[in-house]
């Protein structure tokens, strides 16, 4: 089987990354939610995905065992992530950066999630296949104290997220000692 100069790419540096993924590593995935006509919130402190629209507005908690809940009708104090689902595809905060870059989007999207801490190795990670990247956040929406990776994504009329752990070397109060 012969790969498509794009694919070849993502291949050899799958290849090319047990060095880089032993000294920066791979993100560690902590939840993965999705609604149909949905949305994505960051409320008092947490992340919420939910259907609005439906009938008694079902909605969960993803970082804390998918805890359903019901969604107010009124969600104006809440956060919206990637709701155009029109970037920005980059964050920033004191951790470091994170970058999604869409590698191809034909035939099937592929998206690579990259987190540039601060000096130190980078941290990869891939979004599900065949999804559209919307938004890139960081921010502390867990019920654990630090911060958390968050990438919004859209399939159909399906808009998810994914929520990766804080690299260890980052979020150790030793590496924050060094800076």
């Amino acid at each position: 089987m012969i790969l498509p100069p794009r694919l070849l790419v993502v291949a050899l540096a799958t290849l090319l990354c047990p060095v880089t993924a032993q000294a920066g590593g791979v993100l560690r995935v902590l939840a993965e939610a999705a609604a149909e006509g949905g949305g994505v919130w960051v409320a008092d402190g947490a992340l919420v995905v939910g259907s609005p629209d439906e009938v008694g507005r079902p909605g969960s908690r993803p970082l804390e065992s998918h805890a359903p809940v019901v969604l107010p009708e009124d969600r104006v104090s809440w956060v919206p992530l990637g709701a155009e689902c029109a970037g920005p595809l980059l964050a920033e905060s004191e951790h470091g950066t994170l970058v999604l870059k869409v590698l191809q989007s034909d035939p099937v999207p592929a998206t690579l999630a990259t987190f540039l801490p601060v000096d130190q190795p980078p941290a990869l990670a891939q979004l599900p296949v065949g999804v559209t990247p919307c938004q890139a956040w960081m921010g502390d929406v867990g019920p654990a104290p630090g911060v958390e990776i968050v990438a919004v994504w859209k399939i159909g009329e399906i808009l998810g997220v994914t929520v990766w752990a804080m690299p260890a070397q980052v979020s150790s109060p030793s590496s924050a000692s060094g800076r």
